[in-house]
């Protein structure tokens, strides 16, 4: 039986203009817009500064290719847990851990900006950097588009921006 997984974690991108620029500069996080319903909480999306890989085996490739980019490459997982990437951690919107999650979500809104309990909220966010419901919608070319989400064993480098805040869709929307 085939693997799940692969021994390398891949990256793709729509143009070789984009690869190149990865060779010649490396991995820069860019924004991404992120599927927060599963929470069950007022905020739909938001936005994280990240890289994304997926360890899919070649067996499964072609419908991620299809999708993110035929352009790409492969780094060895040890490449990637030197360098601070890990994998996402797939959640149901109806677990008791999804609506633990939800709990935490809200009890980081009630710490008031200046308390020393400030820390807690950051870690919370940097914690829902990694998080992702096992299924959801993208938002691609401003339309939403259904994804199994699990599918894609998504591992990430996530860059926290110094202010450590989540960018809401509003703000993300804004040119």
């Amino acid at each position: 039986m085939a693997s799940p997984r692969s021994s390398t974690l891949f990256h793709f991108t729509k143009s070789l203009l984009n690869l190149q620029n990865i060779l010649e500069k490396g991995f820069i996080p860019y924004y991404s817009l992120e599927d927060a319903s599963w929470l069950g909480a007022k905020l739909k999306y938001f936005a994280c500064s990240m890289v994304c890989f997926c360890d899919i085996p070649i067996s499964r490739i072609q419908d991620h290719v299809g999708f993110y980019g035929s352009y790409g490459m492969g780094m060895s997982k040890d490449w990637a847990l030197k360098n601070g990437i890990n994998p996402v951690a797939y959640y149901s919107n109806v677990s008791p851990l999804s609506k633990n999650f939800l709990t935490a979500f809200r009890a980081t809104f009630d710490i008031k900006e200046g308390d020393p309990d400030k820390k807690i909220r950051y870690t919370f966010y940097d914690l829902l950097s990694y998080a992702k419901p096992i299924a959801g919608t993208m938002i691609v070319s401003d339309n939403p588009v259904n994804k199994e989400f699990y599918l894609e064993n998504e591992w990430r480098y996530v860059k926290i921006p110094e202010t450590r805040k989540l960018i809401t869709r509003k703000i993300y929307d804004d040119p």
